[in-house]
């Protein structure tokens, strides 16, 4: 099995635990294993326990392993994303139905007519900051464009009139996951920033955690939440796409 084969089932612990921090567990066991076993070379080595004994060499064994994975999670965290942009299609339009916007649990109905004047989402709830999405319907398209930030300030992604483009840092935007009609991405710390799909029957879902001068505000399929605590965004992160993207390339939950 090459380390390549194990960026999936790894994918977490290299969101959880820096490289580096691998790197230098995989060094500790290295040096550990001999260092143990030479010391107790002196007739002790045979008087050990068939337990003491494995202990050394799973020492050996996860020091020969984290070692090299370790740099391996290292080139992954700094591999750039590809492809940075892309473009959300639509399904067919009703021009008799109005449009649905779902933001997070929250429904907003308007009809084309209105849409064409773009839709006010602080019309869902009025935190006191305007929403970091702007929705509108023009020449028979609907047109989603969005200017998604981290606490920090840093853009993650933008999106005008359904043209995307991510970050290629990725300790700001550490993947993202998309097909025609969909599109999400994640920080660091696995947590969806941008959730967008277009679905038929006039249909447009939005999630997220999105950071305003207000505060962050958190929209997913368990509700809008205005300021959520960490153990709220936590609790509550419903991710649409499957990771990592260079396995699950637009495979939706």
């Amino acid at each position: 099995m090459r380390l390549g084969d194990l960026h999936g089932d790894f994918v977490e612990v290299k969101r959880m635990i820096p490289a580096w921090i691998i790197i230098v567990l995989g060094v500790f066991f290295l040096v550990l294993s001999p260092f143990l076993k030479s010391h107790l070379q002196k007739g002790i080595w045979k008087k050990l326990s068939t337990r003491a004994k494995v202990l050394v060499y799973l020492s050996l064994a996860l020091g020969t392993f984290l070692t090299p994975y370790g740099f391996y999670v290292l080139t992954i965290e700094n591999r750039p994303l590809n492809p940075l942009t892309g473009h959300l299609a639509q399904p067919e339009i009703d021009f008799q139905k109005p449009f649905v916007v779902n933001l997070g649990s929250n429904l907003l109905t308007q009809d084309i007519n209105s849409l064409s004047q773009g839709i006010n989402l602080r019309r869902f709830i009025d935190f006191g900051c305007d929403y970091p999405i702007q929705i509108k319907f023009k020449d028979g398209k609907l047109l989603v464009s969005a200017l998604i930030m981290n606490q920090k300030g840093e853009t993650v992604a933008m999106i005008t009139d359904n043209q995307w483009t991510v970050s290629n840092d990725r300790r700001i935007a550490s993947d993202r996951n998309y097909n025609d009609y969909a599109f999400e991405v994640i920080n660091g710390d696995s947590q969806p920033v941008i959730q967008i799909i277009v679905q038929s029957g006039n249909k447009i879902f939005i999630g997220g955690l999105f950071y305003t001068p207000c505060g962050r505000v958190m929209a997913n399929a368990n509700g809008l939440f205005i300021n959520p605590s960490d153990s709220q965004v936590q609790n509550n992160i419903q991710r649409i796409f499957k990771y990592p993207s260079d396995q699950y390339l637009g495979q939706m939950v």
